[in-house]
């Protein structure tokens, strides 16, 4: 009776051993752990797609040079009388997938003033400054294709005094895009 109390024990104690070797056999568990990280982007891309007269009255010419980045040179020649006149569409483009902040542009000039009198060579203006967007939207895809998203403003350059003598004046038109 012992032998057979010892074999049933036995054969229990190996079939639970069975089980669990069984159990532990269809029993597993997956696991994945990672990181997924976004580069940051280091490099602006906002830049000015073109400039383009819009406007003019005189035999005046545009030669821009640069357009697609962040500089662009924008030579006018031909003002020959005090009414000629040439407004300037710009056209600037944000490509990224995000907003991006724009100043307000700011306008300066070189050796624009008339000596002696006080009076400058032009009046450079830029129009309507209140309505410039603050924002560039962020570009979207279009079937698939990232498109920028643009914005545009003017800026007019007009003759007010004509010297005997050719005359030069250089001027510059500064913003800042970005992302704070």
């Amino acid at each position: 009776m012992k032998k057979r109390r010892t074999l049933i024990v036995a054969l229990l104690l190996v079939a639970a051993l069975a089980l669990g070797i069984g159990y532990a056999g269809f029993t597993s568990e997956l696991l994945i752990n990672g990181d997924a990280v976004m580069n940051a982007t280091t490099t602006s891309l906002v830049n000015i797609k073109d400039v383009v007269i819009s406007e003019k009255n005189g035999d005046i010419e545009l030669n821009a040079s640069g357009q697609g980045t962040k500089t662009v040179n924008a030579d006018l020649t031909g003002f020959s009388t005090s009414q000629d006149y040439v407004v300037l569409t710009v056209t600037v483009e944000n490509p990224h997938e995000f907003e991006v902040t724009l100043s307000a542009p700011t306008l300066t000039a070189q050796n624009n003033e008339v000596t002696p009198g006080g009076d400058n060579y032009f009046e450079i203006e830029i129009l309507n400054p209140t309505a410039i967007p603050t924002t560039l939207p962020a570009a979207e895809y279009v079937s698939g294709t990232l498109t920028p998203s643009t914005i545009t403003f003017q800026y007019k350059i007009s003759a007010s005094t004509i010297p005997a003598d050719a005359h030069t004046v250089s001027y510059t038109i500064t913003a800042n895009a970005t992302t704070r």
